[in-house]
């Protein structure tokens, strides 16, 4: 039975007959013509054998495929995360063979032709290997998130076909997002089983009392591999669920390649939520998170809104050791409990509302230019002009040029109050979520 099945899919694909398609070398996302689910490099990991899967759409660097056509009529598909091309593993013409990124060397394995098809805007991807026999296309035809994609006979079905979309000339220019392989420092909790719940809260004791934690962890966490750390500090009048509500400030739904764990600790209960106690805190929370969970020591991050903010900006000036990049939506560097600074620097990143009226925008580049002078060669970049938004115009984004490049600052701007979620004009969604993932996912 077994071998019929093979002459019958064998006699069916040789009876397909497609045109090559040519699309001009450029930058493109490739779309699953049914799911609408993206090719993407899971966990944004540059890195050769790093496997390719489905996602959710968000144009992040790891779902961004350059086209390269080589003389023998074939192309390449390589990744925006770094010199890596689409490469089928060990080369092997069968159906199943997984599909990866690998040193770009445009040998065989990473060689395909674009097919017609049915539908004149979706192609599939045939593999030079199998002869153009073998196309990609998604294990089981799933349209879950993370979902394998691998090798599989031509069945000349719609599930096996892939929608190229062009990028912008300004989503050609972006820094690529990666995940750097090789370095991620495991903490102790790596390989101990899940005892904390993946999605709620749960009661953390420390030395000065009790504080529910909103708590967020990926579905397929596995104990084995390091993870990166953001905690979202809430603020005045707000509260840790509503942190979890809102993503953690829109920072979880853009993790579509579920590489982070979130976090959201209580406040102290008082009118002033953060205080001198809650340093201790955080310090209990993080090594306690570290023990139970498997966590990359290295990629610790903190964001905060308000008063929240003013919390991670404090952190920021004395647990550089431990974290590793902030961003402070509406801070100030006044009105909260402030600790000495150590005089090392930390990747940084405002956001300010030119119309703020709490937090002012004095009161925002007062902190701001306090990193500055820890981040450049004698304060230096202080002196700097960050450009900044035009009064009702869109976001401007500044990144300082005299800074240690290891410990960048990212200054934002825009007309607005005293909100964290800015928005273009016209636009619906904020800009800040993935302005803020970007900046945390550079490490």
């Amino acid at each position: 039975m077994k071998n019929l099945q093979i002459i019958l899919i064998a006699l069916f694909t040789s009876a397909i007959v497609s045109d090559v398609v040519n699309l001009s070398d450029d930058w493109y996302y490739i779309k699953n013509a049914v799911s609408g689910k993206y090719l993407q490099v899971r966990y944004s990991e540059a890195k050769a054998g790093a496997n390719v899967e489905i996602g959710s759409g968000n144009k992040a660097s790891n779902q961004k495929w350059k086209i390269t056509h080589l003389s023998n009529g074939y192309i390449t598909l390589t990744s925006f995360l770094g010199n890596f091309a689409t490469d089928i593993a060990y080369g092997k013409d069968e159906n199943g063979a997984n599909i990866q990124i690998f040193d770009n060397y445009s040998g065989e394995a990473q060689q395909f032709r674009l097919l017609s098809s049915s539908n004149p805007n979706a192609y599939f991807i045939a593999a030079k290997v199998s002869s153009d026999s073998k196309v990609l296309c998604v294990e089981n035809d799933s349209s879950n998130d993370g979902s394998n994609v691998h090798l599989w006979s031509n069945l000349n079905r719609n599930e096996q076909t892939w929608i190229f979309e062009k990028l912008t000339n300004e989503e050609q220019k972006q820094e690529p997002s990666v995940v750097p392989s090789g370095n991620a420092v495991p903490s102790k909790g790596c390989g101990r089983d899940l005892r904390l719940t993946k999605t709620g809260s749960f009661e953390f004791n420390w030395s000065q009392g009790k504080r529910t934690v909103r708590i967020d962890i990926p579905d397929n966490y596995d104990k084995n591999k390091p993870y990166r750390l953001i905690f979202g500090m809430h603020c005045m009048g707000g509260w840790a669920g509503g942190v979890q509500q809102e993503g953690y400030y829109g920072l979880k739904p853009l993790d579509t390649g579920k590489t982070s764990i979130f976090i959201a600790p209580e406040g102290n209960g008082n009118q002033a939520p953060w205080g001198q106690g809650d340093y201790i805190l955080f310090d209990e929370l993080l090594e306690y998170l570290k023990s139970e969970l498997c966590i990359d020591t290295t990629r610790v991050f903190s964001a905060g809104f308000s008063y929240g903010s003013m919390f991670t900006n404090g952190l920021s000036w004395n647990h550089q050791k431990v974290l590793r990049a902030v961003a402070v939506y509406e801070v100030a560097e006044r009105n909260i409990w402030l600790p000495q600074h150590t005089g090392e620097p930390i990747a940084w990143m405002g956001v300010l509302g030119l119309n703020d009226n709490l937090c002012t925008p004095e009161m925002g580049r007062k902190a701001r230019d306090i990193i500055l002078s820890h981040n450049s060669p004698n304060g230096v970049a202080v002196k700097e002009n960050a450009e900044e938004a035009a009064p009702g115009g869109p976001h401007k984004c500044y990144d300082y040029k005299t800074v240690d490049q290891k410990y960048p600052v990212r200054w934002c701007t825009q007309s607005g109050g005293h909100i964290w979620d800015h928005k273009d004009p016209g636009q619906s969604q904020s800009w800040v979520p993935q302005t803020t993932w970007d900046f945390f996912t550079k490490f």
